[in-house]
């Protein structure tokens, strides 16, 4: 598969884009999920939003491997100037996957 910034982008904005097949590659290969949070990073909005979906969902799958992430999930990323990429990840790790898949995780409110 492709850059997943690359994938990532693009379409409409409320949309899932490509997601689950980066989520897919991630599952199938665990290496790549370090790519993947990578993109947190990313200048695109939209992809930082599907990176927090792909993330939500493979820590669902597997959140022994979101563990490895657990300090950047909750500095670097916390830092970042955008809801849709606090505390969904983090949400996962402490509640049920049916409350995961939901849209209520916690969205830290700016002070």
């Amino acid at each position: 598969m492709a850059d997943f910034e690359d994938v990532l982008s693009g379409g409409h904005p409320n949309s899932l884009g490509r997601t689950l097949e980066v989520v897919d590659a991630v599952l199938a290969d665990r290496s790549r999920l370090e790519d993947l949070y990578r993109c947190y990073f990313s200048t695109d909005e939209v992809v930082r939003l599907r990176v927090s979906s792909a993330m939500k969902r493979v820590t669902i799958e597997r959140p022994d491997w979101t563990m490895d992430f657990i300090e950047g999930l909750q500095s670097e990323v916390a830092a970042i100037d955008q809801a849709s990429t606090h505390g969904r990840s983090l949400f996962c790790l402490t509640s049920s996957p049916i409350d995961c898949l939901s849209n209520s995780a916690p969205v830290r409110s700016k002070s």
